[in-house]
């Protein structure tokens, strides 16, 4: 059996942080309270602790905030001329530092147990694996392109590893999620790590780098989708110094990493994607940190009130000790927030697909295979119908959130085209099993479905629950045409519904139809947690009716209905399609977002 780990390891670059990637918190104060609980739960199972960052990382992080590692190195410093926006190098200089048995814990990851004993002693260990439909972007994972990235960098002359181009090659549509990472075999894992590394940096790739329009997808390629490469690869050469290297993930499927139950289990939370901009669990994970780390979350506090983040220092890193302590101290006096705290602290969980609103039934199934001519009469009757599990609000579904592209399924870089739609609201009267045509990898099945098969139209309203697309030039573009598949598209990020949060007076409307922020209304918000002291703008949407209102970054809806004000909260379709498609599988990964993709095919 292999040595069990006792080594944890984060790694900050801080380039693609100060660029762009600190807007994925709710707030830079739970950016640094997540470091603090993540370092402070895996410590307890993995007390060996790394960070491997550079110097304004060290500066924050170890000047500034107080975290207390076994071992800090600024290694990353050698990344400043990389563009930020592959912000996955710095992981993968971590993964290729090490010289130990070793687990990579990101810190948006918080471990409350140790890892079993089967995945705590693997030769590589991951979070979960995840699967896409290779060859079709437009219909799987946005995130998972591998033949568009294969296609530029070849088409420009570049460098791709041989587990690269063999795996590849082979067509294989698996990927590891890095959630963690690590394991007791690092001889491969810095084997591979160099080679990943070598893709981002290599000079033959930098043109076709530069023309990459997907780089937070193309970063996941790069370290997940060419992991299992690698192992892969090296698993069938038997005179390979890793033939017999192999994976152990935590979770056997993405479903299983975010549901409710494994994840408590397991004692493991992974505040993926809009998980960290979520004010729910902001509001958790601050409880939890003040209660379980109060010293820490006081330091932090300080550390936000008299150091602005990222002064641009060019100043080496060296270890603050002694002369920061007087301005950082902090005594039980300066803060009635622990005693205010329930002792018994929430665990932190990732919303469930089922919290947000999701993609559940259509009227043709994904992959369908139709004739021109089915298709034809799919459109000018029933229509291409979508339910969701929520109403949206119809001024979301326009022509840039709801689109139909035709394109050549045969090529890699094909042409392109969308066609203009009408988008009408309805409601749904009928869902009836279909026995349908569809396609699976490059073969046709008949199996039986249930699809919408009736509708009746709605006028006026604000919200529905379904919408009808119709497609005027269908006729003449279907005959005219050898393009031979279409791609309907939804746009989570711009398809919205309301959540009610509260209830206001109607006495407040005078108020807020002149914009006025008055000491009433921001007490009423204040109760439910959201702060209107500053940064704050309100407007009208309908007049006497509707008003948007921004606080902290989020925006607010108030509406008046039956008698009273209501304050919800926008929520974005989550929208990710995962095969095989609606009715069997809704969309959604449990974030808010993403873009629900669906295929038809045309013969």
């Amino acid at each position: 059996m292999n040595q069990a780990i006792a080594r944890s390891v984060w790694s900050f670059w801080t380039k693609p942080f100060r660029s762009h990637r600190q807007t994925i918190w709710f707030s830079e104060k739970h950016h640094l309270l997540a470091w603090i609980l993540s370092l402070e739960t895996a410590r307890k199972h993995y007390p060996e602790t790394a960070l491997v960052t550079d110097d304004a990382g060290a500066k924050m992080l170890i000047d500034g905030l107080g975290l207390e590692f076994d071992s800090v190195t600024t290694e990353l410093n050698a990344l400043q001329a990389q563009d930020p926006d592959w912000w996955i190098l710095g992981k993968l200089w971590a993964y290729r530092s090490q010289t130990q048995p070793f687990i990579h814990v990101d810190n948006d990851v918080f471990l409350w147990k140790p890892l079993p004993p089967v995945v705590n002693t693997a030769p590589v260990l991951a979070q979960n694996p995840e699967y896409f439909v290779f060859g079709k972007p437009l219909a799987t994972c946005w995130w998972y392109r591998p033949e568009i990235f294969n296609h530029r960098v070849k088409s420009t002359n570049g460098w791709l590893p041989d587990e690269w181009n063999w795996y590849f090659a082979k067509r294989r549509n698996l990927a590891y999620c890095c959630g963690i990472m690590g394991g007791a075999q690092v001889d491969f894992i810095r084997h591979y790590a160099d080679m990943a590394l070598r893709i981002a940096a290599d000079p033959g790739n930098q043109a076709a780098l530069a023309l990459m329009d997907n780089k937070l997808g193309d970063c996941l390629l790069i370290e997940q989708y060419f992991l299992a490469a690698c192992i892969e690869y090296h698993q069938q050469l038997p005179d390979s110094l890793f033939a017999d290297v192999s994976i152990e993930c935590l979770f056997d499927s993405p479903e299983a990493a975010f549901s409710s139950q494994q994840p408590d289990q397991l004692g493991y939370t992974h505040l993926i994607g809009e998980a960290k901009r979520d004010a729910a669990i902001a509001r958790r994970l601050e409880k939890r940190v003040a209660e379980e780390y109060p010293n820490q979350y006081q330091r932090c506090l300080r550390y936000l009130e008299k150091v602005e983040f990222f002064l641009g220092s060019d100043r080496a890193y060296s270890p603050v000790v002694a002369q920061t302590e007087d301005l950082l101290e902090v005594s039980d006096s300066d803060t009635e927030l622990g005693s205010s705290l329930n002792s018994t602290a929430s665990p932190l969980t990732h919303p469930t697909p089922t919290d947000l609103n999701r993609v559940i039934y259509a009227s043709w199934h994904h992959d369908q295979v139709l004739t021109r001519n089915a298709f034809l009469e799919l459109v000018q009757t029933v229509g291409l119908v979508i339910q969701f599990a929520k109403p949206v609000r119809v001024d979301g579904l326009h022509q840039r959130s709801v689109l139909l592209w035709s394109h050549d399924a045969g090529a890699i870089a094909s042409q392109q085209l969308v066609h203009q739609l009408k988008i009408q609201p309805v409601r749904v009267t009928t869902i009836a099993k279909q026995r349908i045509c569809w396609r699976i990898g490059e073969t046709d099945v008949e199996n039986e479905f249930q699809m919408i098969g009736g509708i009746e139209a709605l006028e006026n309203v604000l919200f529905t629950d379904a919408v009808r697309l119709t497609w005027p030039e269908a006729q003449q573009f279907i005959k005219a045409s050898e393009l031979d598949q279409l791609t309907v598209e939804l746009r989570g990020d711009w398809i919205l519904n309301e959540e009610v949060l509260f209830n206001l007076d109607l006495e407040l409307q005078a108020e807020l139809e002149q914009g006025i922020i008055s000491p009433k209304l921001q007490e009423c918000f204040s109760v439910n947690g959201i702060s209107l002291q500053e940064s704050v703008a309100i407007a009208s949407e309908v007049t006497g009716l509707c008003w948007g209102l921004v606080a902290q970054d989020k925006l607010y809806v108030i509406r008046k209905d039956t008698g009273q004000l209501s304050v919800r909260r926008l929520c974005a379709l989550d929208g990710n399609h995962i095969w095989p498609g609606v009715p069997e599988r809704p969309s959604g990964n449990g974030c808010e977002g993403g873009d629900w993709l669906s295929v038809i095919h045309l013969q």
